[in-house]
Protein backbone atom coordinates (compact mmCIF):
# COMPACT_ATOMS: atom_id res chain seq x y z
CA UNK A 1 0.00 0.00 0.00
CA UNK A 2 1.36 3.71 -0.68
CA UNK A 3 -0.51 6.73 1.20
CA UNK A 4 -2.50 7.62 2.40
CA UNK A 5 -2.22 11.35 1.70
CA UNK A 6 -4.78 14.17 2.14
CA UNK A 7 -6.12 15.96 -1.05
CA UNK A 8 -8.20 19.12 -1.30
CA UNK A 9 -10.81 17.57 -3.27
CA UNK A 10 -14.60 16.13 -2.75
CA UNK A 11 -14.96 12.65 -3.73
CA UNK A 12 -18.47 11.24 -4.61
CA UNK A 13 -18.93 7.43 -5.28
CA UNK A 14 -21.57 5.96 -7.48
CA UNK A 15 -22.46 2.26 -7.73
CA UNK A 16 -20.52 0.44 -10.75
CA UNK A 17 -21.88 -2.87 -10.89
CA UNK A 18 -20.99 -4.41 -7.61
CA UNK A 19 -18.31 -1.86 -6.70
CA UNK A 20 -18.99 1.64 -5.62
CA UNK A 21 -16.35 4.15 -7.77
CA UNK A 22 -15.31 7.73 -7.56
CA UNK A 23 -14.74 10.41 -8.87
CA UNK A 24 -12.70 13.49 -7.38
CA UNK A 25 -13.85 16.84 -7.35
CA UNK A 26 -11.18 19.48 -7.40
CA UNK A 27 -10.79 22.77 -8.14
CA UNK A 28 -9.85 26.19 -6.19
CA UNK A 29 -11.93 27.11 -3.11
CA UNK A 30 -15.35 28.27 -4.25
CA UNK A 31 -15.46 26.68 -7.70
CA UNK A 32 -18.61 24.73 -6.75
CA UNK A 33 -17.16 21.42 -5.73
CA UNK A 34 -19.68 20.62 -3.20
CA UNK A 35 -22.82 21.90 -5.04
CA UNK A 36 -21.82 19.63 -7.99
CA UNK A 37 -21.82 17.06 -5.23
CA UNK A 38 -24.96 17.80 -3.97
CA UNK A 39 -26.38 17.62 -7.30
CA UNK A 40 -25.09 14.61 -8.42
CA UNK A 41 -25.79 13.12 -4.55
CA UNK A 42 -30.07 14.19 -5.84
CA UNK A 43 -29.15 11.44 -8.38
CA UNK A 44 -27.92 8.45 -6.45
CA UNK A 45 -24.36 9.37 -5.97
CA UNK A 46 -23.20 9.33 -2.27
CA UNK A 47 -21.05 11.23 -0.69
CA UNK A 48 -17.19 9.48 0.59
CA UNK A 49 -15.45 12.95 1.38
CA UNK A 50 -16.44 17.07 1.09
CA UNK A 51 -12.81 19.22 1.25
CA UNK A 52 -10.11 16.59 2.12
CA UNK A 53 -10.01 13.15 1.26
CA UNK A 54 -7.49 10.58 2.11
CA UNK A 55 -6.23 8.12 -0.69
CA UNK A 56 -4.06 5.50 -1.05
CA UNK A 57 -2.95 2.98 -3.81
CA UNK A 58 -3.26 -0.55 -2.74
CA UNK A 59 -3.99 -3.47 -5.69
CA UNK A 60 -2.99 -1.36 -8.74
CA UNK A 61 -5.90 0.91 -7.76
CA UNK A 62 -6.39 4.05 -6.03
CA UNK A 63 -8.65 4.66 -2.99
CA UNK A 64 -10.79 7.49 -1.07
CA UNK A 65 -11.90 8.06 2.27
CA UNK A 66 -13.18 10.78 4.29
CA UNK A 67 -11.01 11.76 7.51
CA UNK A 68 -12.40 10.61 10.63
CA UNK A 69 -13.43 14.02 11.71
CA UNK A 70 -15.81 14.92 8.77
CA UNK A 71 -16.45 11.40 7.71
CA UNK A 72 -20.53 11.81 6.69
CA UNK A 73 -20.31 15.62 6.86
CA UNK A 74 -20.92 18.01 3.72
CA UNK A 75 -20.59 21.84 4.30
CA UNK A 76 -23.22 23.71 2.59
CA UNK A 77 -22.77 27.45 2.00
CA UNK A 78 -25.11 29.61 3.77
CA UNK A 79 -26.19 26.15 6.01
CA UNK A 80 -23.04 24.91 7.61
CA UNK A 81 -21.96 21.08 7.84
CA UNK A 82 -24.42 18.63 7.06
CA UNK A 83 -24.53 14.84 7.87
CA UNK A 84 -25.55 12.79 5.46
CA UNK A 85 -25.37 9.30 4.00
CA UNK A 86 -22.19 8.26 2.75
CA UNK A 87 -19.50 5.60 1.67
CA UNK A 88 -17.14 4.87 3.86
CA UNK A 89 -14.57 4.04 0.89
CA UNK A 90 -14.46 4.46 -2.74
CA UNK A 91 -12.18 3.67 -5.73
CA UNK A 92 -11.24 5.75 -7.64
CA UNK A 93 -11.46 5.64 -11.05
CA UNK A 94 -11.84 9.82 -12.13
CA UNK A 95 -10.92 13.02 -10.91
CA UNK A 96 -12.69 15.98 -12.39
CA UNK A 97 -11.04 19.77 -12.38
CA UNK A 98 -14.11 22.20 -11.87
CA UNK A 99 -13.60 25.61 -13.42
CA UNK A 100 -15.62 28.54 -14.03
CA UNK A 101 -15.00 28.53 -17.76
CA UNK A 102 -16.06 26.21 -20.32
CA UNK A 103 -13.59 23.78 -21.17
CA UNK A 104 -12.04 22.60 -24.23
CA UNK A 105 -15.17 21.35 -26.44
CA UNK A 106 -12.78 17.78 -28.05
CA UNK A 107 -10.20 17.46 -25.80
CA UNK A 108 -7.44 14.50 -25.96
CA UNK A 109 -7.91 12.02 -23.55
CA UNK A 110 -5.73 12.79 -20.17
CA UNK A 111 -4.86 11.29 -17.05
CA UNK A 112 -3.02 12.08 -13.69
CA UNK A 113 -0.82 10.66 -11.91
CA UNK A 114 -1.53 10.29 -8.43
CA UNK A 115 0.32 7.61 -6.08
CA UNK A 116 2.00 6.22 -9.00
CA UNK A 117 -1.22 5.38 -10.45
CA UNK A 118 -2.66 7.05 -13.55
CA UNK A 119 -6.15 8.44 -13.23
CA UNK A 120 -8.70 9.75 -15.67
CA UNK A 121 -8.87 13.41 -15.69
CA UNK A 122 -11.58 15.80 -17.29
CA UNK A 123 -12.20 19.32 -16.81
CA UNK A 124 -15.99 20.38 -16.29
CA UNK A 125 -17.25 23.70 -16.00
CA UNK A 126 -18.56 23.91 -12.58
CA UNK A 127 -21.91 25.37 -12.81
CA UNK A 128 -23.22 24.12 -15.70
CA UNK A 129 -26.84 22.48 -15.98
CA UNK A 130 -25.16 19.42 -17.69
CA UNK A 131 -22.21 18.85 -15.36
CA UNK A 132 -23.85 16.40 -13.14
CA UNK A 133 -24.36 14.08 -16.36
CA UNK A 134 -20.75 15.03 -17.80
CA UNK A 135 -19.22 13.53 -14.74
CA UNK A 136 -21.51 10.64 -14.71
CA UNK A 137 -20.53 9.63 -18.31
CA UNK A 138 -17.17 10.11 -17.66
CA UNK A 139 -17.02 8.16 -14.86
CA UNK A 140 -18.81 4.78 -16.77
CA UNK A 141 -15.93 4.93 -19.60
CA UNK A 142 -13.40 5.56 -17.35
CA UNK A 143 -14.66 2.07 -15.68
CA UNK A 144 -15.75 0.92 -19.17
CA UNK A 145 -11.83 1.85 -20.49
CA UNK A 146 -9.20 2.34 -17.12
CA UNK A 147 -5.86 3.59 -18.05
CA UNK A 148 -2.93 1.71 -18.35
CA UNK A 149 -0.16 2.18 -15.81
Amino acid sequence: MTGPIQVQATVVALRQGDDWVGAALTGPSGVGKTGLALRLMAQGWQLVADDAALVWASGGHLWARAPRATSGLIEARGVGLISTPHRDVCRLALTVTLGLDEPERMPDPVHEIWLGLPLRSIAVQARAEAAPRIVALALAEAVRRPVSP
